[in-house]
Formats: structure tokens, C-alpha cells, sequence
């Protein structure tokens, strides 16, 4: 917590060398704004919570990679848009308090804009749905320069179909990794309605999943991706841990019947 907006600008101008810096639950007594200026950071890791927060105003023309953990409100960015920046990881915590709320969806939107021109990207699914709510699906950015995005959390159908329009934005993807596979009792049956969505999966040339253990969602989404990457090359299937050999077995034969677009794709198995 701090009291005084001149003693904040003078830690970070008595910080010429520092490159590495972790806010956690911080708070502005007084402007509400916590400045940070430093030409030498290179990370930056940020977390707050709906009792601590505070907005952040932050120059960091050389910061490589950013972490963001937490409430969208807790976020200002005008004075430097992160084109340096290199790899994002980004949690918004609470997606239905920030769709409800304009200060929330402000603070997102600036959130976005400032990581727009990241290479690669690790999000969570509530940050997926938070992108595509409201307001913010007409205000998402392009993100030209984006190669490699991660997906951390298991998806719903309500998350993969934001990851769908997310890859919209993004038309230079290259790589797509789903880290735990799909929720069950989820219907995934109608995805080819957004075959008719150009670019969806056009540019991907490895698509990763992991944790499968070949119930019909995972199945219904390694299908859509064969049918619609043309330029797919390699894609990863990574099984639930303890999932017996016999049962991998099965879902293997599955997945290698499924018909794929592209000519050159490879199928690779992890234990």
C-alpha cells in the first residue's frame, strides 16, 4: 500500500537497472494510480484482487514478457503500447464481474490493446470468454504478430467457441496448444458452422492437445481441426494421465480413421 504518488515515482527512477519487477495486491491511497517508468525492465508480473487493486499506468518500451493475473479494472495502459513485448501470460480472474462492469470492460480493452503485437500468448479459458463478451467482441484487436497461443484451462463449449472467434483475430497463427482437453457433457456436434468462417484454422501448422482420454468431445474436436487446417502439419495428442494402455489403444485407431484436409499432417502420440 501506498501513500504518496511522489514517493512511487521515485522507487522506480531509483531503479535504473532493475529488469525484473512483481506487483502484487497493489494499492494507491490516495490517486488510485500507481505510475511505473522503467526503460530497463524486461518482466513484469502483475496480480491483484477485487479488495486490492488499483489502476496502472505503466512505460516499458523494453519489457519482454508480462504476466497478468487478476481483475481487468486493476489495468491502465496510456502512455506506451508493449511492442517490445514477446510472450503474455494473461488470467483474468473473474470474467462475469468484468463483463458487468464498464470500468472492467475499459480496463480489458486496454489490456488487449497493449499486448496485441505479442508473438506468443498463454490465456486462461475465463480470459477466452471475457475477449468475447459484450462490448469487447467488436473491440478485439488483430493480433498480426501472434504465432503460439496456449489455452491453460479445460474448455466448455461456451471457451471453444470464444477460442474460434479468438483465431479470427489472429491471422498468422501458427500453433494452437489446448492444455486439458474439453469439458464432458458438452455438445461440439454443430463446430461446422464455423467452417464457413474463413482463416478459422487456415494458418495452423501444429495443433496440440493435451489430457484426452477419448470420450466423444475430444474426439468431435480433433475431427473439426483435421477437416479444416489445410496447412496442418503436425498435431499432438497427449493422453490423460493413468488412462489404461487398452483404452489409448482404442482411441488411437479412432483418431488415426478420422479424415483429415491436409495431405501432410502428422498425428503424434504422447504417453
Amino acid at each position: 500500500m501506498l501513500h504518496d504518488e511522489d514517493l512511487n515515482a521515485q522507487l522506480f527512477s531509483n531503479s535504473p537497472v532493475l529488469e525484473e519487477l512483481m506487483l502484487s495486491n497493489c494499492y494507491m491511497m490516495i490517486t488510485k494510480v500507481l505510475h511505473i517508468s522503467v526503460a530497463s525492465l524486461k518482466r513484469l508480473f502483475i496480480t491483484n484482487s477485487k479488495m486490492y487493486s488499483c489502476k496502472l499506468n505503466i512505460y516499458a518500451p523494453n519489457l519482454q514478457s508480462l504476466t497478468y493475473n487478476g481483475m481487468p479494472e486493476g489495468y491502465a495502459n496510456t502512455e506506451h503500447v508493449f511492442s517490445s513485448v514477446v510472450d503474455a501470460h494473461i488470467d483474468i480472474t473473474d470474467e462475469s464481474r468484468a463483463n458487468k462492469n464498464s470500468k472492467r470492460q475499459c480496463g480489458l480493452k486496454k489490456l488487449v490493446e497493449g499486448i496485441s503485437s505479442v508473438k506468443i500468448l498463454h490465456i486462461s479459458g475465463s480470459t477466452l470468454t471475457s475477449f468475447f463478451w459484450g462490448e469487447m467482441n467488436q473491440m478485439m484487436p488483430i493480433f498480426h504478430d501472434l504465432r503460439r497461443l496456449d489455452v491453460s484451462s479445460k474448455l466448455s463449449r461456451c471457451m471453444f467457441y470464444a477460442l474460434l472467434n479468438l483465431l479470427l483475430k489472429v491471422p498468422n497463427l501458427e500453433s494452437v496448444v489446448i492444455a486439458q482437453g474439453f469439458s464432458s457433457s458438452q455438445n461440439y456436434h454443430d463446430l461446422d458452422t464455423f467452417r464457413r468462417r474463413e482463416c478459422v484454422l487456415q494458418q495452423q501448422k501444429a495443433v496440440e492437445v493435451r489430457e484426452i482420454d477419448g470420450k466423444h468431445e475430444d474426439l468431435d474436436m480433433i475431427k473439426f481441426v483435421l477437416r479444416n487446417s489445410p496447412a496442418l502439419q503436425k498435431m499432438t495428442i497427449a493422453f490423460l494421465s493413468g488412462l489404461p494402455q487398452c483404452r489409448r489403444d482404442r482411441v488411437t485407431k479412432k483418431i488415426l480413421m478420422l479424415p483429415k484436409v491436409s495431405t501432410c499432417s502428422l498425428i503424434n502420440f504422447l504417453a
